[in-house]
């Protein structure tokens, strides 16, 4: 128990199987464009959640209530913010942007997350609304 508390066992639980399931991000040679990518980034986790909503939604509330000594999600947020930028700039965008892109994403996810949890949407909306935010991503980083 050199976890804590119920909610960091849960937490550690569910962390370590989210980063089990990240994906490697596509290198140039890859024919994996940026928007395939950053849209289906998310889909493990997703999966993941959909598996037991029960425990999806007590880990989103352990995640809300999340202590610092709990840094789970910031390691989380830098993984998938660190992946998302490396498929981007891959892809030809700069890095700059890529970087504001990939925090776009990663805070639509949790937006996203946050609603399934609460189960005011579906997990076919959540991938709709997430491959959308990727497309926008990528044509705004065009510019």
């Amino acid at each position: 128990m050199a976890v804590g508390d119920k909610e960091s066992l849960l937490s550690l639980v569910y962390d370590q199987a989210i980063a089990a399931r990240i994906p490697a991000p596509p290198t140039a040679e890859t024919t994996t464009s940026a928007v395939d990518y950053l849209s289906r980034y998310f889909d493990p986790f997703l999966d993941l959640f959909t598996e037991n909503e029960d425990l999806a939604r007590a880990y989103f509330r352990a995640l809300t209530r999340s202590r610092p000594e709990n840094a789970a999600l910031g390691t989380l947020r830098t993984l998938a913010e660190n992946n998302l930028t490396t498929a981007m700039v891959n892809a030809g965008t700069p890095e700059a942007h890529a970087r504001l892109g990939a925090h776009v994403m990663f805070s639509s996810y949790l937006g996203e997350l946050m609603l399934l949890a609460a189960g005011t949407t579906d997990p076919r909306q959540t991938a709709s609304r997430i491959r959308n935010t990727a497309a926008f991503i990528t044509t705004q980083s065009r510019d």
